[in-house]
């Protein structure tokens, strides 16, 4: 039972890490950070949801989520419209790539949708030149 206790701290500690990598990254507006490090932890927050219900005893476990979980769960709430809209970026290149404009013209829109949830405004900033970027046509000098 002790290895379930010192593993869901492990990986506790190890979250609110990655959490704090991104609530920092979301507050100054460097949306690649946000990118990068939100697999490893969304990844990391289902782990230590399951080791901390291993933990044997209730209060402790309460405790443990109080502690890593759920501030966890906020920094997964504040990144949500922020990572789905850059997952959307990748999509819409995507369909550039693929002549699909009726679904990158959607998904701009659905980004600009998005773009009114996003809390953290230096996020929101970086975010929209991108969007910007999106909209503006590209002029290709050919010679």
């Amino acid at each position: 039972q002790a290895s379930y206790y010192i593993s869901a701290i492990e990986s506790g500690e190890r979250l609110i890490a990655l959490k704090s990598r991104i609530d920092q990254a979301l507050s100054s507006g460097n949306v690649e950070v946000v990118y990068d490090v939100y697999p490893s932890f969304e990844r990391q927050l289902r782990k230590t949801k399951t080791l901390i219900g291993r933990v044997h005893g209730s209060s402790i476990r309460k405790q443990m989520t109080e502690t890593f979980q759920q501030p966890a769960e906020v920094t997964k709430q504040r990144s949500f419209f922020p990572i789905n809209i850059m997952f959307a970026f990748d999509q819409i290149i995507a369909a550039y790539e693929q002549d699909d404009i009726e679904k990158a013209e959607r998904l701009l829109v659905l980004c600009e949708q998005w773009m009114l949830r996003v809390k953290d405004e230096n996020t929101k900033k970086e975010l929209n030149r991108y969007l910007d970027e999106f909209k503006t046509p590209a002029i290709l000098d050919i010679q």
